[in-house]
């Protein structure tokens, strides 16, 4: 008897996907990498104009946010970099963060980002339109800290943890 021919294994395609639109921003796809670039920016545009005279138009950009968000070779490692750019601020590192996902329910996460310890309700970064924040948030939440933090579920996900050790510092100071 003759024995049959296995099949092949199928080669990876190495197919590279580019896609960009409003929300989704500039994405990249691989078999190996992943990337995003989205950007976040604040626009004000103001007019003078007097009666029976000129008209001055003038538009800014006070804040710019570019945030560029990933994973490359493994899609459990993933890395979050987000400076901030504008007038007040004149540029600052906002988050610099890589995250190893163990598996679906935990990961360790290492770097600056915003800590989810608050006593107040921390708004999605997409969601952020001006500035700075009230006073009670200002007063109440703990902002962004460097340091290494480990989060997951338990319990079928009825229990959720986040344990973190921090330095208090900034990566800029």
């Amino acid at each position: 008897p003759v024995a049959a021919a296995s099949p092949a294994a199928a080669p990876p395609t190495n197919d590279a996907r580019v896609k960009f639109g409003p929300t989704t921003g500039l994405r990249f796809d691989s078999d190996t990498a992943h990337l995003e670039l989205h950007t976040f920016n604040w626009f004000r545009a103001t007019s003078d104009s007097r009666i029976g005279g000129s008209t001055r138009a003038q538009a800014t950009i006070p804040l710019a946010r570019l945030v560029l968000q990933g994973s490359v070779l493994d899609p459990r490692l993933s890395f979050f970099f987000q400076p901030e750019f504008g007038a007040a601020s004149g540029g600052q590192l906002l988050d610099l963060f890589a995250e190893w996902h163990f598996d679906p329910r935990s990961g360790l996460r290492i770097g600056q980002f915003r800590t989810p310890y608050s006593r107040a309700y921390i708004p999605p970064l997409s969601n952020i339109e001006l500035t700075e924040r009230g006073l009670v948030s200002d007063e109440f939440r703990l902002g962004r800290d460097t340091g290494a933090m480990a989060s997951g579920d338990f319990a079928s996900g009825r229990l959720h943890y986040d344990l973190g050790l921090f330095n208090a510092a900034n990566i800029d100071d």
